[in-house]
């Protein structure tokens, strides 16, 4: 017994002598990442427009990349998309995050961006795997930072219109166009080209080209010249741009300098890879710049602004070029170029005659910025 009470007041000592130290069996600390870092980003977005992503981009790493999409690269989409649309509406949603450690995590939401005046949506991205990343105490995201990209998506489908400002049967034809464009957003544009009347581009032959010589004449995507602006002729536009949306992009085109304007130059790289095989014999390259809405209009439609003006167009010839580099595009325009302005690439078959032959593959289109200014 004796031996038995000297080990339970051992015991005792050593419990009362553990208590002297501090413990710490709490949880660790699991952060909710919408509210760190998701609201915060809804807000942003709500606070910007195309002029000035800052805030938004103010919650991406530098070495952002997502599936071969750098930081620079997606703040040029972003500008794209909401370029045009005066109050576009933005919904950041948080479905799932998981820290890691102290300064990573992976998280996974939404991006829903749509314009309430069209009631369109312009765009419902969903970033699975996005990588967190913590930097002077504020969380950033660094995207799933895959130099990979997923499938390439449908075509942008072009149409390219000819027709001038006394055009008394044009209208018609340039309201249908405008409705396709609001009806495929991001999927079809159309280019318009004034043949006289002071809005013709200085040696531009397109129209000489495809033999528009009595516009209303829309060329799609190279193949397909319907003429006229009667009810059959806005039907054949309907039906052509129906059927062309619905074919994948034969070749992706990226950014690899963003193109800008200094004074009445354009300078830009463009990357193209192809997706099919391709025969670049007679093959260009085309960059229009055009006038999103002109302070001029037809004279039969004296209030409705003429918009999609081509302002400049440059060309480049694929023949013998190797499309594993980037290809710079530049050109001066004649003109002084307004404010309000896209720029249009496509690549494009272009045999010495039109035979209903001369197929665009796909394009990009998205704002120009001017140098100096954000």
């Amino acid at each position: 017994m004796k031996y038995i009470s000297l080990l339970l007041l051992l015991l005792l000592v050593l419990l009362s002598s553990c208590d002297r130290y501090e413990h710490n069996f709490k949880a660790p600390v699991v952060l909710n990442f919408n509210e760190v870092v998701f609201s915060p980003l809804q807000d942003a977005f709500n606070q910007s427009n195309a002029a000035d992503l800052s805030m938004v981009m103010d919650f991406y790493a530098d070495d952002y990349l997502h599936f071969g999409t750098n930081k620079a690269d997606w703040e040029l989409q972003l500008r794209t998309m909401i370029s045009g649309v005066p109050n576009p509406v933005f919904e950041v949603i948080h479905s799932s995050s998981m820290q890691q450690n102290e300064i990573t995590a992976i998280a996974n939401w939404q991006l829903k961006i749509s314009d309430p005046d069209s009631k369109r949506v312009i765009a419902d991205s969903t970033f699975v795997g996005e990588r967190l990343v913590k930097v002077s105490g504020k969380w950033l995201l660094k995207g799933n930072q895959m130099v990979c990209e997923p499938p390439a998506g449908k075509q942008l489908v072009i149409a390219e219109y000819f027709t001038y400002r006394t055009c008394q049967n044009c209208p018609p034809a340039e309201a249908k166009l405008k409705e396709l464009y609001l009806q495929y957003p991001g999927n079809f544009t159309y280019l318009e080209h004034h043949t006289s009347g002071g809005l013709e581009i200085a040696g531009d032959n397109t129209h000489i080209y495809y033999a528009a010589y009595s516009p209303p004449v829309s060329v799609f995507n190279g193949m397909d010249k319907v003429t006229q602006s009667t009810a059959a002729s806005l039907a054949q536009y309907q039906s052509l741009v129906d059927s062309y949306v619905q074919i994948d992009t034969p070749i992706r085109y990226q950014i690899h300098s963003t193109p800008t304007v200094n004074g009445r130059t354009m300078t830009g790289a463009v990357k193209l890879t192809p997706l099919i095989e391709l025969d670049q014999n007679d093959m260009v390259l085309n960059y229009v710049i055009y006038e999103e809405e002109s302070h001029l209009s037809n004279i039969t439609t004296p209030n409705i602004p003429l918009r999609h003006v081509v302002r400049a167009k440059g060309i480049t010839s694929l023949a013998g070029v190797n499309l594993n580099n980037p290809i710079n595009i530049s050109l001066t325009s004649t003109v002084d170029l307004p404010e309000d302005i896209k720029l249009v690439v496509f690549a494009q078959k272009k045999p010495t005659t039109f035979q209903n032959n001369a197929t665009i593959y796909g394009g990009l289109e998205l704002p120009l910025f001017r140098k100096g200014v954000k």
